[in-house]
């Protein structure tokens, strides 16, 4: 029995995150308030968690087109949702679109995209980047789940010389949180 709500979950939980969006909808067209961002976040990760990416998107883009301005969390759901499907190039286009929209990208949505570069065998666009986030210029400072997805993704493709080359990276540049 177990087993078999297990299996229903994720369609429970997109049909939840839909009553919640219509609702929303109809609330924002009867009072002009939007939702809450933490419900609305929650709802949109449960989207893309159950493969309707593309509808989550859309959502995101017509609460932003009637003024909301969504916390960075509801972008990386989608960013992870291109990355995982195997489009990094849309991720990068949707974080280049972020500042315009009043939301600056976070190392998470950074993470995501050099992760979706390397399960694409993208090394060049993955270390390309890497040099961004390293250099500051993206005001983020890598993390070591940002090392963890470059060497991931050298292992996978069998680049040994570059993993080599960022893991003295991250010694230099991650400092150890342990007392």
């Amino acid at each position: 029995r177990q087993n078999s709500e297990a299996r229903f979950y994720p369609i429970l939980m997109t049909k939840e995150a839909l009553k919640f969006f219509a609702y929303s909808l109809q609330r924002f067209k009867a009072s002009r308030k939007f939702p809450d961002r933490h419900d609305f976040n929650k709802s949109l990760h449960s989207l893309t968690r159950s493969n309707c990416g593309d509808l989550s998107l859309k959502l995101l883009v017509t609460f932003i087109s009637k003024g909301y301005f969504p916390h960075v969390s509801a972008f990386n759901s989608v960013i992870s949702y291109f990355c995982n499907l195997g489009f990094p190039g849309s991720a990068q286009k949707l974080i280049n679109l972020m500042p315009k929209l009043g939301c600056l990208p976070d190392i998470v949505s950074y993470n995501s995209l050099i992760d979706g570069y390397l399960r694409n065998a993208d090394v060049g666009c993955a270390c390309f980047m890497m040099r961004k986030v390293c250099s500051g210029l993206m005001n983020v400072r890598p993390d070591l789940v940002t090392f963890n997805a470059m060497f991931n993704g050298f292992c996978k493709v069998g680049t040994v010389e570059e993993l080599l080359v960022y893991m003295s990276l991250m010694w230099k540049v991650c400092v150890p949180n342990v007392v």
